[in-house]
């Protein structure tokens, strides 16, 4: 299997994960489509070919906590590489206004559960190449994915300002 091949060559095994989205061409989908963002009798928007999971329902968040907690146990998965890339264009929820932050709370969820149960996995939050870096999610990640452009000379800009309001421990570059 991949991961022993990997763990045979001295590395850890990590997977690159978006689990806030669901594809609608999926078997999640399938079966439970009330469980994407929405407003009931509008169309529901695709971007990237995904739509946003609805993490004001408290099955949601515990669905995607059980999947990821499998994963780590089935493949000694050693690092998450936690990203979420799509805008949410109708964040219709059962958690009507407070849709953000129960969403929010969700995600804290998952990840502190995870460490939880497994203390030496690492979570790398890259979310919108940057865009998610909060002291709450600091709190709950070893590092943050500054941006998704990699142009060296866009980097030092990009990394110096990033250094003035977070320790340069926390950044991956």
């Amino acid at each position: 299997q991949l991961v022993t091949e990997v763990q045979k060559l001295g590395m850890k095994f990590g997977l690159w994960v978006e689990p806030e989205m669901v594809n609608a061409d999926s078997d999640l989908y399938r079966q439970h489509p009330d469980w994407v963002l929405h407003f009931p009798g509008r169309e529901r928007t695709e971007s990237r070919n995904q739509l946003v999971l609805d993490f004001g329902r408290a099955e949601v968040v515990e669905y995607i906590f059980s999947a990821l907690d499998a994963l780590v146990d089935r493949y000694d998965i050693a690092f998450f590489k936690w990203d979420m890339n799509r805008l949410a264009t109708e964040p219709g929820s059962v958690a009507g206004k407070a849709i953000w932050r129960a969403h929010t709370a969700g995600v804290y969820s998952i990840m502190d559960r995870l460490r939880a149960k497994h203390s030496t996995l690492e979570i790398q939050s890259c979310s919108g190449g940057g865009g998610r870096i909060d002291l709450g999610m600091l709190a709950r990640t070893d590092q943050v994915w500054t941006s998704d452009n990699t142009d060296a000379f866009d980097r030092i800009r990009i990394q110096e300002g990033f250094s003035l309001a977070y320790p340069a421990r926390c950044m991956e570059a």
